[in-house]
């Protein structure tokens, strides 16, 4: 049984403070048999009395610092679940240890100059370095790509809390699917670099199309929702995926001539891929089966996207292209 070491107990990395339901990564390591969980690390007493609450078998495997936990005699699974401003130094203790594989809770960096030094930290370590946009394994997700126009006409989406936090989903599903983005043009006003704004701009695809994320500020609701529009039906994507739906043109009813988008099918559920994600990595290692899922320097790749956006708004709305990551084997 490969060792699992979890870094960051809280609501993503254990559960800890978070809303009933949430999944998280200790429970989707459980989850596997083929899996252990060998170590979890948080320097927050109450992280730890959640574990000696929730989880009492494991209270044996807590430590503050990864520096105390003993050296399993496998190679390690470390996940990086800390706060995203502590990820890089994260990430270089746990490659220290040499392991076989990390995975870092999205976002990978909170700036694209910090996911560049993560990027270098990681050359030549040999380890495979995941960073967890989940939505690349969701199984319902993955069906709604298979259904999703594949030459859309234009992607039209829309979010809430953060170019980092729900923006970057946006930007790793749009390069996972439709390739890389060639140029970023801010459609707003110029926002404070500190902040993590909810700031509106258009990608252009190298595959031809455009892509217009639209930020919004002052709700009192979660907004993750995206339409993809082809020449012959759309998909829409809801509640950050929860709701799924393929339209195609019909007679329209109120107008002789016309023809409207009408709702083919929906698939509802709750977002997951956490389970998924262990189950791809416990296949990879059992029989060498693709890992999947995005890699550090296509993360690199999100965040230099992000970037391009900030430095457009601070220039006035001018496109720019993302830089292009130096690609280590990571």
């Amino acid at each position: 049984m490969l060792p699992v070491v979890i870094m960051g107990l809280g609501r993503i990395g254990a559960g800890y403070g978070a809303r009933e339901g949430l999944p998280n990564h200790l429970q989707a390591a459980l989850s596997q048999q083929e899996l252990r969980v060998a170590g979890l690390i948080d320097p927050d007493a109450g992280a730890h009395a959640h574990i000696a609450d929730a989880y009492p078998d494991l209270v044996d495997r807590l430590c503050t610092d990864l520096s105390d936990l003993p050296r399993d005699a496998s190679a390690e699974i470390i996940v990086v679940c800390g706060p995203t401003d502590r990820h890089c130094s994260m990430l270089e203790q746990a490659l220290d240890r040499k392991p076989c594989l990390v995975v870092i809770e999205k976002p990978a960096a909170d700036n694209l100059a910090t996911a560049k030094r993560m990027l270098a930290a990681a050359a030549g370590e040999g380890a495979n370095i995941l960073v967890n946009f989940h939505r690349r394994f969701d199984t319902r997700i993955v069906r709604c790509r298979q259904d999703a126009p594949t030459a859309p006409r234009m992607i039209v989406a829309r979010y809430g809390k953060g170019l980092w936090n729900y923006a970057s989903h946006m930007v790793d599903l749009l390069m996972d699917w439709y390739g890389p983005i060639r140029d970023v043009q801010a459609l707003a006003e110029s926002r404070p670099r500190e902040d993590d704004p909810n700031l509106s701009f258009r990608c252009r695809m190298e595959a031809g199309f455009d892509a217009v994320l639209i930020g919004i500020d002052g709700l009192a609701y979660d907004q993750f929702e995206m339409d993809i529009l082809g020449s012959d039906g759309m998909v829409e994507m809801r509640a950050g995926g929860s709701v799924l739906r393929r339209l195609a043109p019909v007679d329209s009813r109120h107008h002789k001539g016309y023809e409207a988008l009408q709702t083919r099918d929906t698939d509802s559920g709750t977002v997951g891929g956490f389970q998924e994600l262990y189950a791809h990595i416990a296949a990879h290692f059992d029989d060498g089966a693709d890992l999947g899922g995005c890699n550090l320097a296509t993360a690199v790749a999100n965040a230099a996207v992000l970037d391009a956006a900030l430095v457009s708004a601070e220039r006035g709305g001018v496109p720019v292209r993302p830089e292009t990551p130096v690609l280590h084997a990571a």
